[in-house]
């Protein structure tokens, strides 16, 4: 009996392997790249959607959002983007609206899309070919549906002169002119494809029917050296290669009458490739770079000198490798290093024999202060260079103090002084010290005594494989003690701004502002690490998000405020 039940269960497992592989056969290429010219200037992949999906709820952002008290705070923002709900009449709640079937999500989920991708096939100064490709788990009819909705969008503001329908090796190509440009569509097996130049979507269709073979990105020895670096299974994927487009936009800028410096030309010259990827790993976003650079500059390998200078509650700490002797090529600082006091001095001389190449900047933020403490450390490389390099500030800096902190000299400049902050240079065991006043300096010193750094605490660990691995930058921020600094304080500002001005907080509902806990208790710490290699750089982030994606962040949210102090 038992015999039997086991072949049984054999037979069903080898039918049900076999309608797999017939399926996934069916599904036809399962790599957006194998779909794409080698050429190709640029590739955005979404690799696997349902992956995605599946993934999403496990993130520190989902599992944010999805507190009640969140929830609650962010019904009145998002009803400014969405719309708010249907008014209730004195019968109750209207009735739902019959649905046509049309909606995006509707559209969605009849489609099935498993991949989506676009690339940038080639760039002039006077045209590009763009394609857009997606693999679908739906039928034909449902891939004809998706791309009539797309059509219909596109005639929400361009009307439509003329249609064609041609036949191509047994596919439909259908085009629709919309005066501007032409959109040419068209499906091969579970692939459909959306191109702006026939060529490109014949291509596109010859791939996905084993018609050409070879020659495809995938194929490309830059893209398998980049994507190789980058984290396996992605939810995003990203590859460019700039030499191909740069003669372009160098081409379109002089047009424009844009200056160009030829300094940063020659550098992005050597950049051979960039890939990128981002994946959802637990609760963290994570996302590496890598940056395909023939024989990058060496600038040695970072020891973490300047984490003895942290302690176990440190908030945030960077260390990083510094060409001082390269500082004079930096644009921003030219202008300060061009000054005649400077210029007339020693120190242009003297800073890259004194320091280097490790640096540090270390961030303290101890509970009930209203912002955080930090200082910068360059390694000492010649301590007779170094105090000379003091010496030579008192020239440029006359108004000066010097105390004793520690046992060591400080120098406060009175020059460089500011409404909230008296720079403190010190000169301490192995390192000079720059602190934003003389208390960070004495915390340096008393940090390095103490001997109990960042490295040694329970938060740090999360951090470690990071820091083993960086040889050039490390990044480390502890967003959970950041927020819960920062978060209680602001929470308070919020409140007290909607008491005497309502207006100002008219986008949200500040009695609804969720508790400190609820959202901290989901944050780990953002890591950062950059690595050189023989064959270019590997920059790599987690966390809630991750660095880049902070940045980018940050940066969208600084746009409209930006905008509103001009």
């Amino acid at each position: 009996m038992i015999k039997k039940a086991f072949i049984a269960l054999a037979v069903i497992a080898v039918l049900i392997g076999a309608t797999a592989i017939w399926f996934w056969r069916s599904m036809g290429f399962m790599e957006a790249a194998r779909l794409v010219p080698g050429d190709a200037i640029a590739l955005v992949e979404l690799p696997d959607l349902p992956r995605t999906a599946f993934r999403w709820p496990q993130t520190a952002i989902s599992k944010i959002t999805g507190e009640p008290e969140v929830k609650a705070f962010l019904e009145k923002p998002l009803s400014g983007f969405f719309g708010a709900p249907e008014p209730k009449n004195g019968k109750g709640s209207k009735g739902p609206k019959k649905s046509d079937g049309n909606s995006p999500a509707e559209v969605l989920i009849r489609l099935k899309p498993g991949h989506i991708f676009a690339a940038v096939l080639s760039v002039s100064s006077s045209d590009s070919s763009l394609l857009v490709g997606f693999q679908f788990w739906g039928g034909k009819g449902d891939c004809d549906h998706a791309i009539a909705r797309i059509r219909k969008e596109i005639e929400r503001s361009q009307k439509a002169s003329e249609q064609k329908s041609e036949s191509y090796q047994g596919d439909e190509i259908l085009s629709t002119n919309y005066g501007n440009f032409t959109l040419y569509s068209a499906s091969h097996g579970h692939w459909g494809f959306l191109a702006n130049n026939p060529d490109g979507i014949k291509q596109a269709l010859d791939r996905a029917a084993g018609r050409t073979k070879g020659g495809s990105l995938a194929e490309n020895t830059k893209f398998q050296t980049a994507t190789k670096r980058l984290l396996p299974d992605p939810d995003f994927l990203f590859f460019s290669q700039p030499e191909r487009f740069i003669d372009t936009l160098l081409a379109v800028g002089a047009t424009a009458g844009a200056t160009v410096n030829p300094e940063q030309v020659e550098q992005i010259r050597k950049v051979q490739a960039i890939g990128a990827s981002i994946k959802l790993d637990g609760l963290d976003l994570r996302d590496s770079i890598f940056i395909l650079h023939e024989n990058p500059p060496k600038l040695g390998k970072l020891a973490h000198a300047g984490i003895q200078l942290t302690e176990e509650t440190t908030a945030g700490y960077v260390d990083f490798l510094l060409n001082f002797q390269q500082l004079a090529t930096v644009n921003n600082l030219k202008p300060l290093l061009n000054l005649p006091s400077i210029q007339s001095s020693q120190l242009p001389v003297l800073l890259p024999e004194a320091y280097g190449p490790e640096c540090a900047i270390v961030m303290n933020w101890a509970e009930g202060q209203m912002k955080p403490d930090g200082f910068v450390a360059a390694q000492i490389r010649d301590k007779a260079k170094a105090e000379a390099s003091i010496q030579e500030l008192t020239t440029i800096f006359p108004q000066y103090t010097v105390s004793d902190i520690g046992g060591f000299k400080a120098y406060n400049f009175t020059n460089l002084n500011g409404v909230m902050s008296s720079p403190t240079f010190a000169l301490i065991d192995g390192f000079l010290v720059v602190g934003l006043n003389p208390t960070d300096v004495e915390r340096a010193i008393a940090a390095q005594k103490a001997g109990k750094p960042l490295i040694k605490s329970a938060a740090f660990a999360y951090a470690r494989s990071e820091f083993q691995s960086a040889n050039e930058v490390f990044g480390y921020l502890d967003i959970r003690a950041a927020f819960n600094r920062f978060y209680p304080l602001a929470r308070q500002i919020a409140v007290f701004s909607a008491a005497i001005n309502p207006s100002s907080t008219s986008a949200i509902d500040v009695n609804k502002l969720p508790s400190t806990e609820a959202v901290a208790k989901h944050l780990n710490p953002i890591v950062y690490a950059q690595s050189r290699y023989d064959d270019g750089y590997l920059l790599q982030s987690r966390g809630p998000v991750s660095l880049s994606q902070a940045g980018f962040l940050g940066a969208f949210g600084a746009a409209p405020l930006l905008k509103n102090l001009r």
